[in-house]
């Protein structure tokens, strides 16, 4: 599932942090959404406007009007488009997390990320008379031991009020809409700072740096409490040698989230690359301190020891983990699932059982059922849990 907003090695984490150091941005919003190191002649609109990022066009408009008719009731209409959407192809999408699209684009092109699908989604359903707002899922960050970075997994749905006090909600990704992780409205200019920062991340990415800033300041502009374009700026301003600015725009995030943890480690990096080594050394041990009580921290190490056959290492670590939060069934999902490849079969159903009494109602037993059952052939349950894992790291 893909995690929303794209960052550059950018995570929501929990927690305050009370070592002093540098509490404040040298330089206030306004400056640092001027663009002065990027010269004077930086065009002042973004690149992409918001009716254009979240609009319809005549074609959607058409499929819309030949998709619900006549209906009224909006449990009909739903249903209407829902089905028009199955038979158009439009929830089989090419799906890629380092593609974001306007509402258009993906309807035009059947392409995008979770985010793409769901601005397109919601455009069609105000069109079709609906009364629908966008939801954040809150998925657990994961870690990448190989890469080092550690990516945000936030999701975002939609949920249409189909009754006086009844809803449906609207998922692109089946595989994190069945999970408990809690969920909470959000704003329509929210999910454009959503936008605008994963598109200005891209462009970051691709080293079209003053497109990526354009991008990015329109991002803080609509939705200044979302973290990750601050962070994206303070990486972009790094990547022009613009210190003073990288260091306000990651202050600037701090300030929002005092845990987070791709600007601690961006503070890190950069005031070592000043000479400032105490600072330096500061903003790493918050970093490790967060990692050292963070069970997800602990999950996602043990998740990607499992995947590259490193059973005993993953066992270790799901075991930290379960130290500190132990009512998370995917921990004992996985902590069954590697015991299985161990070839310790009853310590997997004791795994298991334990992770099915964690599990919320809304969540399917029978992933459960198939790990008992595999019980009789641990290397092929091993083998084939790896590959849909794999499949399932972009998502």
């Amino acid at each position: 599932m893909e995690r929303v907003p794209l960052l550059v090695a950018a995570v929501v984490l929990l927690g305050a942090c009370t070592a002093q150091g540098p509490t404040r941005p040298s330089l206030t919003d306004r400056e640092l959404l001027a663009g002065t190191p990027f010269g004077a002649n930086v065009d002042p609109a973004p690149p992409i406007a918001a009716a254009q990022a979240t609009g319809l066009d005549d074609d959607m408009r058409a499929f819309v009007a030949a998709s619900i008719g006549s209906a009224v009731d909006p449990r009909v209409k739903l249903r209407r488009l829902l089905d028009a959407m199955r038979r158009d192809g439009l929830f089989a999408l090419v799906y890629s997390g380092v593609e974001t699209r306007t509402a258009q684009e993906t309807f035009r092109e059947r392409r995008g990320n979770c985010l793409s699908f769901t601005m397109m989604f919601v455009a069609l359903a105000r069109e079709a008379g609906l009364d629908v707002k966008y939801q954040l899922v809150d998925v657990p960050p994961t870690w990448s031991a190989e890469t080092e970075v550690i990516v945000v997994r936030n999701h975002v749905n939609a949920v249409v009020k189909t009754g006086f006090d009844s809803s449906a909600v609207v998922d692109f990704n089946l595989f994190d809409a069945k999970t408990g992780y809690s969920r909470r409205d959000v704003s329509d200019d929210y999910v454009l700072g959503l936008f605008y920062s994963n598109v200005g991340a891209e462009a970051l990415i691709d080293k079209e740096y003053e497109l990526g800033f354009r991008h990015l300041r329109e991002s803080a502009r609509v939705a200044p409490r979302a973290v990750a374009a601050w962070v994206n700026l303070g990486a972009l301003y790094s990547r022009q040698g613009a210190s003073d600015y990288a260091e306000a725009a990651y202050l600037r995030a701090l300030a929002i989230e005092p845990g987070n943890r791709s600007a601690l480690n961006n503070l890190a990096r950069l005031y070592t690359a000043r000479g400032d080594t105490a600072l330096a050394e500061l903003y790493t041990q918050r970093v490790r301190r967060y990692q050292d009580a963070n069970p997800y921290y602990h999950y996602s190490l043990a998740r990607d020891a499992y995947v590259n056959g490193r059973l005993d290492e993953a066992l270790d670590e799901i075991r930290r983990a379960l130290r500190l939060k132990r009512d998370d069934h995917e921990f004992y999902l996985l902590q069954g699932r590697a015991l299985l490849g161990a070839n310790r079969a009853d310590a997997a159903q004791d795994a298991f059982d334990r992770g099915r009494a964690y599990a919320e109602p809304s969540i399917t037993r029978a992933e459960y059922d198939a790990q008992v059952l595999a019980l009789a052939h641990p290397g092929d349950a091993h083998a084939e849990d790896t590959r849909e894992q794999t499949a399932n790291a972009g998502r």
